[in-house]
């Protein structure tokens, strides 16, 4: 039956593409914004060097918001590796974050 259902109603109607778009838009704002990745400069919304980050590494989503929270998390992991001079474990978690390798089909 649900099946069924997506079929004879699917997500994406033209008639309300403008509707979703803007709902997905302010969604994706008040999320940001909410994330602290946005703030208030008078009466402009813009990115603080953090957003600017999450922003120039969209592509690899959600290795990003994953790097974000080891950046700001309590126990600083990211600021711990660079200081205790671990290298090959700073490399082995950025690789892990940040490099997607395809899994072949069969």
């Amino acid at each position: 039956r649900g099946a069924a259902r997506l079929v004879e109603l699917p997500l994406f109607q033209p008639s309300l593409m403008r509707e979703q778009a803007v709902h997905t838009f302010r969604f994706c704002t008040e999320f940001l914004y909410h994330s602290g990745l946005l703030m208030f400069e008078g009466d402009k919304l813009v990115a603080n060097d953090l957003g600017g980050l999450v922003a120039h590494l969209f592509f690899l989503e959600p290795a990003n918001f994953a790097f974000l929270a080891l950046l700001t998390s309590a126990e600083q992991i990211v600021q711990r590796l660079c200081r205790e001079g671990s290298e090959e474990q700073l490399v082995a978690l950025l690789s892990h974050l940040f490099h997607q390798e395809r899994i072949p089909t069969f």
